[in-house]
């Protein structure tokens, strides 16, 4: 065996790291859990709900608690919806969404739906 040959054994031998394949699997799982967060972020972005599913939400809840009607209560959120009778604010996060009355949580939404929260 020559000396180039000894040297280019050693030289392959330290581009290659015992560990190579630990670190090959771990930056597979980082760029995979990467491109998972990803798509599920572009998901909640697309299916954010708009104000007026909150503001209908938030009719019909406030009519079903003083009515107990569910029916009168979805007509009341269809109804009112339309008009600004109590000033609420959207706001708008891109993967989810809140309402506020007076700096009072409303209502949350994501994935195409509105949860009313405990506050009137």
């Amino acid at each position: 065996m020559s000396v180039l040959q000894f040297g280019n054994r050693l030289s392959t031998a330290r581009l290659t790291p015992a560990f190579g394949s630990l670190f090959d699997g771990a930056i597979t799982m980082i760029r995979l859990g990467s491109v998972g967060l990803l798509a599920l972020a572009i998901a909640m972005a697309i299916t954010n709900p708009n104000q007026d599913s909150h503001k209908k939400t938030v009719y019909a809840t406030m009519h079903g608690r003083t009515d107990g009607g569910s029916m009168l209560g979805n007509l009341a959120g269809a109804v009112l919806s339309d008009l600004d009778l109590v000033p609420y604010q959207y706001h708008n996060y891109v993967v989810f969404s809140t309402m506020t009355f007076q700096d009072d949580l409303v209502s949350v939404g994501a994935l195409n739906k509105v949860w009313p929260t405990g506050s009137d």
